[in-house]
């Protein structure tokens, strides 16, 4: 009998992509735009550069977006801790787990 796919997010490109890649593209746009309209070099460094300047951007988006999930999860686990006695968080998560795996 074939196991049937869970309905939660697989762990793979499209929760990287989701909750990693594009939260850190985001948040580092801004910075990347206000850096190279402020200094000329960061342009004249992409003009010689631009496979290092697209790695080290995709490294920056990834590193920010692993920040921002890292602060997140934080915020979660918190949360969650604080409201245990009154939600049963973990049972919950538990048979949560039992279901989708």
């Amino acid at each position: 009998m074939a196991k049937a796919e869970s309905p939660g997010l697989p762990l793979d490109l499209s929760r990287s992509l989701l909750v990693i890649i594009i939260p850190g593209a985001v948040a580092t746009t801004t910075w990347v735009l206000f850096l190279s309209l402020q200094y000329q070099s960061v342009l004249t460094f992409y003009d010689a550069h631009e496979v290092t300047g697209n790695v080290v951007l995709f490294v920056l988006s990834v590193l920010c977006g692993s920040i921002i999930e890292n602060f997140g999860t934080s915020i979660e686990v918190g949360w969650d801790s604080e409201r245990e006695s009154a939600l049963h968080v973990s049972d919950n998560w538990y048979k949560y787990l039992a279901r989708v795996t």
